[in-house]
Order: C-alpha cells, then structure tokens, then sequence
C-alpha cells in the first residue's frame, strides 16, 4: 500500500506533463502550418492549455509529449542519483585509525613505518592497549 501512495500520484503527474507537452506541441505545429512568426509563436504556445477538450494523436505532438515526460524522468534520475547517505546525528568524512583493532592488517602501522609515519604511530600506540609492530624501540634501531 505505501508504494501506491508513492506510484499514483507519480503516474498522474506523469499523464499532466505528456498532456502539457502534447498541448503545447499541438499549438505550435499548428502556428507553424498557418504561417505564424515565430515572435508571435512564442506569445501564443500556451494558448492550447486553456481548451482541456482534446489531447492531439499527431506523432509531432505526441512526441513533444513524450520530450516533456522523458525530461521530467532524468531530473527525477538524476536528483536520485545525486543523493547522499547521511546518517542523522553522525559526523560525516572523518578518518579514524582503528586504534584498539586485533586485525593487524587493518592498522596503519602494520608494515614498515616511514619517517612521516613513525611519530604518528607511536602516539597511536600508546593509545592502544595491544602491542605494535613497529614500536618505538624497533624503530630506533
């Protein structure tokens, strides 16, 4: 049931823009076929919207329907898409060492320290209630 709350009321937004493009589409063709200036054209695409009584089966118009439906379908993409998992009440980005970790390859002083990396993982270290290692005396030899 929650999906048709959801579904419905998308479908019928969908129907209203291939109706709005197909209206659209409709006057436009027809400006055109009577010879229209563009300027004039531009003034008057809208007009159609206020007669609800038909929708035009022309494939021009049908398409220019479709044009409007398949736009609205890549914004909703794309605003999908581009959504990010957050979680309320969490820091998000920040890098933490696993300090206290038993699993020696997920620590960062694992291999042979570098010089950057030596000060570092010896306050680390400290930190942890596990022995490294790389501790400071292996390092100083």
């Amino acid at each position: 049931m929650n999906h048709a709350k959801t579904i419905l009321p998308a479908l019928l937004g969908l129907l209203v823009l291939f109706w709005t493009g197909d209206k659209i589409g409709y006057r436009i063709r027809a400006d055109m076929e009577a010879g229209v200036s563009w300027l004039d054209m531009a003034d008057r695409f809208w007009l159609d919207l206020l007669e609800s009584s038909h929708i035009s089966t022309h494939p021009t118009d049908m398409l220019c329907g479709l044009t409007f439906v398949a736009v609205a379908g890549l914004a909703w993409a794309y605003r999908r898409a581009a959504r990010l998992t957050l979680r309320n009440g969490e820091e998000h980005g920040s890098a933490h060492w696993p300090a206290c970790s038993t699993n020696a390859s997920s620590r960062p002083w694992s291999g042979k320290p570098t010089t950057r990396m030596a000060a570092g993982s010896a306050a680390m270290c400290t930190a942890c209630s596990t022995s490294s290692p790389t501790s400071a005396k292996s390092r100083t030899s």
